[in-house]
């Protein structure tokens, strides 16, 4: 930021706590709850990632009724930021070779012979057994895979397999573990491997999420599946900005009383959901179902997504039906209802989101508080989102790089939840005094076009 930038940032900041103490915010005993905001080092604004208690603090689904305090009781600048897919890189996909590994040697690691060719494109591996590559081939059925990842520059999260097509179908478990000296394994990962046609419904689970940094080399190997079966390809998947932050919660369900088939779920709050389940209570069920959601009992349910969930074991191998993607929806109550296939007991919904993240001003003396939930915010135009939720302050201070990150406290009872609905008749107590203030207003601007008037005249 340019000296006469700063120069200009510092003024206004100057002026802030007169304008809004001018506008008369409200105080902060007059919220619901409250959020202590830990914060370490002198920097000029900090920021926190938005935790389920504070979407089950507001009264507003876009968080505008919230708003952060210095120790002295003013509030300070404040917003909230939604995630982009421009925050998360896109995954990027690498064909990763493999080496075959045949017969027992899987197994009995000390037994593998390691060969190292090096040629124009540099070191080569190839794992084999003791014997000679023609014995070893001759008849041995492949029972597992070796992938060197020493030369790979970024760190991979996660593998995709692809596999000829079974005709009968198929279900069973793989493994992925990584070791630096091909001896001593770690392991990496596993997950259900599935291909099944049911009804009219295809289920493929073909992917491993990796749970931490892999070494050197990779191990895959399997069991309950199919004798002929062979990978053709391992597709590795990695980001350069590193994995998605994703919240997760599991709600259980209420039997609708006023219709069949259908199971009522209520978050108490209004996390930002872009992933969405359902849990099956039962075995080897596939069932088709139809997710609705709505902000309040007065709003009318919409559609968020139709599809098919299933919980299938099998040989020891459980596949349950992955989350599915919807657009983000700021619901607080949702419903299902199943349109075919049976259960035979109370389902539960897992919401998946990205959260929010808190920016605020380091204005004032600490200790700061994030404060929530405050239903006549919307009838006064919600004053803390339009007096001091301007995100260009935010964006001038980011040319400085002198963020720091806070830390937020456990909720504490402030004005309680009465604060969360608008008591009978302090709606019409507000649009009255604002119906005074703005004919208050109207009153001066006539008496100042009058005077002006006047004064032409003269």
């Amino acid at each position: 930021m340019s000296p006469y930038g700063r120069m200009l940032l510092a003024a206004f900041l100057s002026v802030l706590p007169n304008v809004v103490l001018a506008e008369d915010l409200p105080a902060r005993n007059d919220y619901a709850y409250g959020f202590d905001l830990v914060t370490q080092g002198d920097f000029e604004f900090f920021s926190v990632d938005v935790p389920i208690a504070v979407y089950q603090s507001v009264s507003d689904p876009d968080l505008r009724d919230a708003g952060v305090y210095n120790a002295s009781g003013q509030p300070v600048p404040r917003v909230f930021e939604h995630p982009t897919d421009n925050d998360v890189d896109v995954e990027h996909q690498l064909a990763l070779e493999l080496v075959p590994l045949f017969g027992e040697q899987a197994e009995l690691p000390d037994q593998l012979r390691i060969l190292f060719h090096q040629d124009a494109d540099g070191t080569r591996l190839e794992v084999g057994s003791g014997k000679p590559s023609g014995e070893q081939q001759s008849g041995a059925p492949v029972t597992a895979y070796i992938v060197d990842a020493r030369d790979l520059d970024f760190t991979l999260e996660a593998l995709v397999f692809t596999w000829p097509r079974q005709q009968k179908g198929m279900i069973g478990r793989v493994r992925v573990e990584d070791s630096d000296d091909l001896q001593h394994w770690r392991n990496l990962g596993s997950a259900t491997l599935a291909e099944l046609q049911l009804e009219t419904s295809s289920i493929e689970h073909n992917r491993v999420e990796l749970t931490k940094k892999p070494r050197d080399y990779l191990r895959i190997s399997w069991r309950h599946l199919p004798d002929t079966w062979k990978l053709e390809k391992v597709t590795g998947i990695y980001s350069e900005r590193g994995a998605v932050n994703r919240n997760w919660l599991t709600l259980d369900s209420v039997a609708d009383p006023d219709a069949e088939r259908e199971y009522l779920f209520d978050a108490n709050g209004y996390p930002p959901t872009d992933r969405i389940n359902v849990l099956l209570p039962d075995e080897n069920v596939v069932v088709r179902a139809s997710i609705y959601y709505r902000q309040g009992q007065e709003d009318g349910w919409r559609l968020a997504h139709s599809g098919i969930f299933y919980n299938i074991n099998r040989q020891g191998s459980n596949l349950q039906s992955l989350a599915e993607t919807v657009g983000v929806q700021r619901a607080n109550q949702w419903r299902v209802r199943i349109d075919s296939g049976m259960t035979t007991g109370p389902i539960q919904i897992q919401l998946g989101w990205r959260p929010d993240r808190l920016v605020f001003l380091a204005q004032g003396t600490p200790p700061f508080e994030l404060v929530a939930g405050r239903a006549k915010d919307r009838i006064e135009r919600y004053p803390q989102q339009s007096l001091l939720g301007d995100s260009a302050i935010f964006g001038m201070l980011r040319e400085t790089g002198q963020q720091g990150v806070a830390t937020l406290g456990t909720r504490v009872v402030i004005a309680g939840q009465q604060r969360l609905k608008i008591r009978e008749g302090s709606v019409w107590k507000t649009i009255l005094l604002w119906g005074g203030l703005s004919a208050a207003v109207l009153l001066v601007g006539w008496l100042v076009f009058s005077l002006n008037r006047e004064m032409k005249t003269d």
